[in-house]
């Protein structure tokens, strides 16, 4: 098991919401260290994406996530079951794609070669930095699921989130699903 003071954790946020409850969360964890990547502070608003780049920031080679509007409960849990090289999800459904947005372990490592496949095929665009990286990342990477719960924050399901925009579920998490199986 890795200890949490080895792992670095990382939030993308827009900047537009309160993220005192997840930083006390993490606080409370005893990360190495906590980066709040924060779209309104960068040069550039990266959307999701933002989470990937921060993991070049990071200071430690493993990397914990979640998204800024849950509260993951069981770090405990998860890191224990961290494995080199694997993308570990705690999310709790079944999905197709495994999605990190509520609880994930990983080696940074992992981060470059995921996109660096997508973007031999595709291009660095607003599509993926603000809808499908976390697709690509999960869907590139050796991965386990492994369900547990979190807490959803009163904006989880406000207007703007990735998914709750318009085209999220017909258009969008379709296409960067299909993006990654066509280049796996």
């Amino acid at each position: 098991m890795i200890e949490p003071g080895q792992v670095t954790a990382i939030v993308p946020t827009r900047g537009n919401v309160d993220m005192s409850l997840i930083l006390t969360n993490l606080e409370e964890q005893g990360y190495g260290e906590i980066i709040i990547a924060d779209n309104s502070k960068l040069p550039v608003d990266l959307g999701i994406y933002a989470r990937f780049q921060a993991c070049y920031w990071a200071k430690h080679d493993v990397i914990y996530t979640n998204d800024d509007d849950v509260v993951f409960q069981n770090h405990a849990d998860l890191l224990a079951l961290y494995k080199p090289d694997v993308l570990v999800s705690a999310y709790p459904q079944n999905f197709d794609i495994p999605w990190i947005s509520t609880g994930a372990v990983f080696d940074r490592a992992l981060v470059k070669p995921a996109f660096d496949k997508y973007l031999q095929h595709y291009p660095f665009d607003e599509f993926l930095t603000h809808k499908a990286a976390d697709a690509v990342f999960a869907l590139l990477t050796p991965f386990e699921v492994h369900p547990m719960p979190y807490v959803e924050l009163p904006w989880a399901t406000a207007d703007g989130r990735v998914h709750t925009s318009p085209n999220w579920y017909d258009r969008d998490r379709p296409e960067a699903r299909a993006r990654c199986l066509a280049i796996r």
